[in-house]
């Protein structure tokens, strides 16, 4: 039966990515510790093997192709998900528990409690990791706390946190227009993550409307710890999850303009792996994660 998904040999895959890294034949071939000669016939092979060139001649010079640098590219990035689990293997043997977070849910909430967790749980251990929401995780984390309507929440997701949003800025911010919130809210930039509906809804729900005179301000951010950091810079005011901004608000860094919010019906929840969710461990973050997020599970 043929192969289906058929590889191209693996020294030669090697060869390719040292060419990429070194940018030579030479430096390749002492890169790998083998010869000139060993170096240009992996290069043949992978060449016969795919009825492309990977390698042209520029002068007295050896440069990949356009070919041969997009597979080095491919090669150099499965190599090194490799090496990153070689280096993983000891941890993996330890059995953690992998939670994997948003980035400011991690920040905010996650890390300054794990100590807890952990004084209070001497046999768990845990692998606190980002989870991106605009790409897949690398492998499955045992827990992820993601974030989402309420009513799309699964029977076996356990909700942590309201996801209620209110405009918040620094105080320096404030003092530019007189202490005055709606001054601020109606004339100061306004900082936007990736949602974009979120102000309109928020003006709405207020019943504002936006600086008639003159264009208001507009600053876009990658993401909601980023627009938090600006919002602490005193770069604008932002729409953020109230559940998050407790420290910053109770320390003074941060002041919320209005009682008004938005997103109620939003919230952060743990979705536990299947495979994994009867493992001891890890239900006994479950429970610890459920005793932490009760308070604000209405």
């Amino acid at each position: 039966m043929a192969n289906t998904r058929r590889l191209p040999p693996l020294h030669s895959l090697r060869v390719l990515e040292a060419l990429y890294l070194t940018g030579s034949v030479t430096r390749a071939a002492d890169h790998l510790n083998v010869t000139h000669s060993a170096v240009s016939q992996q290069i043949r092979q992978i060449e016969a093997w795919s009825g492309r060139t990977m390698v042209r001649r520029v002068g007295r010079q050896s440069r990949l192709t356009e070919e041969g640098e997009s597979l080095a590219r491919v090669a150099r990035e499965a190599f090194d998900a490799i090496r990153h689990e070689v280096d993983r293997l000891p941890l993996r043997t330890r059995r953690p528990v992998s939670i994997a977070a948003l980035p400011i849910v991690a920040a905010e909430w996650l890390m300054p409690r794990l100590p807890d967790l952990l004084q209070s749980d001497t046999d768990v251990s845990v692998h606190l990791s980002y989870a991106l929401s605009d790409r897949p995780l690398q492998s499955e984390p045992d827990i992820a706390i993601l974030f989402g309507l309420r009513e799309s929440l699964g029977p076996d997701d356990l909700p942590l946190l309201a996801g209620d949003a209110a405009p918040v800025c620094a105080p320096a911010f404030l003092e530019r227009y007189g202490r005055d919130p709606v001054q601020a809210l109606q004339f100061g930039p306004h900082l936007h993550d990736e949602d974009l509906r979120m102000w309109p809804d928020w003006m709405d729900a207020a019943d504002l409307r936006p600086n008639a005179e003159a264009p208001q301000p507009q600053i876009y951010l990658e993401g909601s710890s980023l627009m938090k950091s600006a919002a602490l810079a005193g770069h604008g005011v932002a729409l953020c999850r109230l559940a998050l901004m407790q420290e910053n608000l109770q320390a003074g860094r941060l002041v919320q303009l209005s009682t008004v919010t938005t997103d109620r019906d939003w919230v952060y929840y743990a979705r536990s792996n299947a495979t994994r969710r009867t493992d001891s461990s890890v239900a006994s973050v479950l429970d610890w994660l459920a005793g932490e997020g009760e308070e604000v599970k209405t």
